[in-house]
C-alpha cells in the first residue's frame, strides 16, 4: 500500500483508522505549509537585511561623497553689516559683524588650528560691498600665511609668515591673527598671538 489507500481498503478501515489517516495527512501538510511560511519568512528577513545594508552602505557612500566636495569646495558667504565675507567656515572662530576700510586700522581674527597642518590651501576673503576694498588672509599648503590689503589707491599692501607648530602650544586651539596698516605711512605689521612677526 502506497500514502494513499485505493477505494477498496479505505471500505474496509475500521472508523478509527479513517480518522487516524486523515489525522496524518493533516499533519504532513501543515507540516509542509510551515517549512514553506519558514523558506518564504526567511527570505524576507534576508531581503530586509540585505536592504538595509544596501540602504546603509549607499547612505556612507553618499556621506563620503557629500564630504569630499564640501571639503573641496565648502565655503560660506555673508552680507553682515558693510561687509561680505567668503571662506572655509570651518576654519576661522569669529567674524567681524562690520569692518571699516580705512587708509589706516587694524584687522583681527582668530583662526583654528584644524586650518593649518594639513597641506591644504585656503583663502578667507573680506571686502567692501562696494567690492573696491579687499583684504584677504591667503595660506599655502605649507602653511605659510599671508594678510593682504587691496586698495584703488595704494594696490596691494600685504605681510606674511610661516606658521609653526609651536604657535599652537600650550594646547592652543586657535591663533589670534592681527594686521595692522597705514596706507599713508606706507606701514603694515603682522602679529600671531600678539608677537610681530614681519618676515
Amino acid at each position: 500500500m502506497g500514502i494513499f489507500p485505493s477505494k477498496e481498503q479505505w471500505r474496509k478501515w475500521s472508523l478509527p483508522s479513517k480518522v487516524g489517516y486523515m489525522a496524518f495527512i493533516i499533519t504532513i501538510v501543515a507540516l509542509l505549509l510551515m517549512i514553506i511560511f519558514f523558506i518564504i519568512q526567511n527570505k524576507k528577513t534576508a531581503t530586509r537585511e540585505g536592504q538595509k545594508e544596501a540602504a546603509e552602505d549607499r547612505e556612507v557612500k553618499h556621506e563620503e561623497v557629500v564630504n569630499e566636495i564640501k571639503e573641496a569646495t565648502d565655503t560660506i558667504r555673508r552680507e553682515l553689516q558693510n561687509i561680505i565675507v567668503e571662506g572655509p567656515p570651518d576654519y576661522v572662530k569669529s567674524i567681524p559683524d562690520s569692518w571699516d576700510f580705512h587708509d589706516k586700522g587694524t584687522f583681527e581674527v582668530w583662526m583654528k588650528k584644524i586650518a593649518f597642518f594639513n597641506n591644504k590651501a585656503l583663502i578667507f576673503t573680506i571686502r567692501s560691498k562696494s567690492g573696491d576694498k579687499v583684504l584677504q588672509i591667503h595660506k599655502n599648503v605649507s602653511d605659510y600665511i599671508q594678510v593682504s590689503y587691496l586698495t584703488p589707491e595704494m594696490g596691494r599692501i600685504m605681510r606674511g609668515t610661516q606658521l609653526k607648530e609651536a604657535d599652537f602650544d600650550n594646547n592652543r586651539k586657535s591663533i589670534f591673527v592681527v594686521f595692522r596698516w597705514d596706507i599713508e605711512k606706507k606701514f603694515t605689521s603682522l602679529l600671531i598671538n600678539v608677537e610681530e612677526r614681519n618676515e
